[in-house]
């Protein structure tokens, strides 16, 4: 049975087993894919369950704005106007 590989922490650190673990799954070390940073990179023979990110609040805040100028630049509508914008964008990112 092959090893999962899992991070080890060693002071402030991470570093991550490739090598032997890898291996021993039959995998070659320099067949597994390197992230960049902020790169989410799927390992071979992993499979990927997770949802799309929602929008960001930059993302919200810019729509928001627009919906206000589309409205008409109302006093006192921001929180219907960004929940309006967040709905929009969720809606055509698919996400739930």
């Amino acid at each position: 049975m092959a090893r999962k590989t899992t991070p080890r922490t060693t002071g402030r650190s991470t570093r991550t087993t490739t090598g032997r673990g890898l291996e021993k799954a039959g995998v070659a070390a320099q067949e597994v894919p390197q992230a960049q940073q902020g790169e989410v990179v799927e390992r071979p023979g992993t499979a990927t369950t997770s949802q799309p990110a929602g929008p960001t609040q930059e993302q919200i805040a810019q729509r928001a704005h627009e919906i206000w100028i589309r409205h008409g630049c109302p006093f006192g509508e921001d929180r219907e106007n960004w929940f309006e914008a967040e709905a929009e964008l969720k809606r055509e990112m698919g996400v739930r």
